[in-house]
């Protein structure tokens, strides 16, 4: 998985998290991620793994198939 600005801005986003909230669930400072968000710096090391892990959590969460993504209501059974 590339970690290009987009890609880092998008997964915040999607997991609907501020700079600072982001930041501190991979253990960073907001100001790196602003770094990143801006393509002025780019995550290596332990930030570029967390953000890695979060990005295949993401990606697992959102492949549920649609049938099994939310319970069917009793009238459609």
């Amino acid at each position: 998985m590339d970690l290009t600005r987009e890609s880092i801005k998008a997964l915040r986003r999607r997991l609907g998290l501020t700079q600072p909230q982001f930041a501190a669930r991979i253990g960073c400072t907001a100001q790196a991620v602003s770094y990143w968000e801006r393509g002025a710096r780019t995550p290596t090391g332990l930030y570029a793994q967390a953000i890695r892990r979060l990005m295949a959590e993401t990606a697992a969460l959102t492949s549920v198939p649609p049938d099994e993504s939310r319970p069917v209501p009793p009238s459609h059974r």
